[in-house]
C-alpha cells in the first residue's frame, strides 16, 4: 500500500511539474542502466577477444597502427572533453560521455601499442592493452549502473543520512517526533521525501510544516516533500482500545 501510495504521488507530482503533457514520469534512469550494462558487454568482449589474441598474436604493422591511433584519438579526445563540461549530474549525458572516453582510451591503447611494436616488434602488447581498457571501462560503468538502480530501488541518495534528516526535523519547534520517514531519488539531483510527524497540541501544524520545509530545503536540498501533521497520541487509551474485549450485546 505504501509502495503504491508513492507511486501515485509521484505521478501527481510530475503532472504538475509539467502541466499539459501526456507523457509519464521520467525514465528513472533506464536508459543509463542499458548504457552502463552496454559498456559491460562490450568490456567483456573485449576481455575475451584479447584472451584469445594472447595465444597467437596476431601481425600488426606498428606504424599503420600509431597513425590510425592517432586520428582516432584526436576525436574521441575531442567529444570527450566537450561532453565533459555538460551537466555531470544527468546521468543519460553521463553515459554518452563515458561511452566517449571509453573509446578515447582505446586511441590510447593503439598508439601505445603501435609505439611498444616498433619500438621492440612485441606483439603480444596489443592484447596486453586490451585487457587494460576493457579493466578501465568496467571500472568507469560502475556509476552508470549503481545510480539508476539506487533509483529504481528508491533507495536513500548518496550522500544523504536519513537519520541525520530525522533529528534535524525533530529539532524544529514543535515537532513531537518523525516516523515513516522515506528519502529517495525520483531521478538523479531530484530527490523526494515523505514522512509522518507528530507535532504538539500548542503549535501550530502549518507554521511546523512550513518551517520543516524550510530546514529541508535549506539544509539538504530536498525541495518535494510530502509531511502528513498529526496529533500526539494517548498510548494508554489507544492500548486499551485494543485490549478490551468486545461488550457483550446481551448486556
Amino acid at each position: 500500500m505504501r509502495a503504491m501510495c508513492s507511486r501515485t504521488w509521484r505521478r501527481s507530482r510530475w503532472r504538475f511539474l509539467r502541466p499539459g503533457s501526456r507523457r509519464g514520469p521520467p525514465d528513472l534512469g533506464e536508459r543509463s542502466l542499458v548504457n552502463g550494462l552496454t559498456l559491460v558487454a562490450i568490456a567483456i568482449l573485449i576481455f575475451i577477444g584479447a584472451i584469445e589474441r594472447l595465444g597467437n598474436p596476431p601481425a600488426v604493422k606498428g606504424v599503420g597502427v600509431l597513425v590510425l591511433g592517432a586520428v582516432s584519438l584526436i576525436g574521441n579526445a575531442g567529444a570527450t572533453w566537450v561532453l565533459a563540461r555538460g551537466q555531470r549530474q544527468d546521468l543519460n549525458l553521463e553515459a554518452v560521455l563515458r561511452h566517449s572516453a571509453a573509446d578515447a582510451l582505446g586511441s590510447l591503447g593503439v598508439i601505445a601499442s603501435g609505439v611498444v611494436i616498433l619500438a621492440t616488434d612485441w606483439k603480444p602488447i596489443d592484447p596486453v592493452i586490451a585487457i587494460l581498457i576493457a579493466v578501465l571501462i568496467l571500472a568507469s560503468s560502475v556509476r552508470l549502473i549503481r545510480g539508476p538502480f539506487d533509483v529504481l530501488m528508491e533507495a536513500t541518495p548518496e550522500g544523504v543520512d536519513a537519520d541525520a534528516v530525522a533529528r534535524a526535523m525533530g529539532e524544529v519547534p514543535g515537532v513531537h517526533g518523525v516516523h515513516e520517514l522515506h528519502v529517495w531519488s525520483v531521478t538523479p539531483g531530484f530527490d523526494a521525501l515523505a514522512a509522518h510527524v507528530v507535532v504538539r497540541r500548542d503549535h501550530d501544524r502549518d507554521r511546523v510544516r512550513r518551517e520543516l520545509e524550510f530546514v529541508l530545503r535549506d539544509r539538504y536540498a530536498i525541495e518535494h516533500t510530502t509531511l502528513q501533521m498529526e496529533d500526539p497520541g494517548d498510548d494508554d487509551a489507544l492500548l486499551q482500545v485494543e485490549t478490551e474485549p468486545p461488550a457483550d450485546p446481551a448486556r
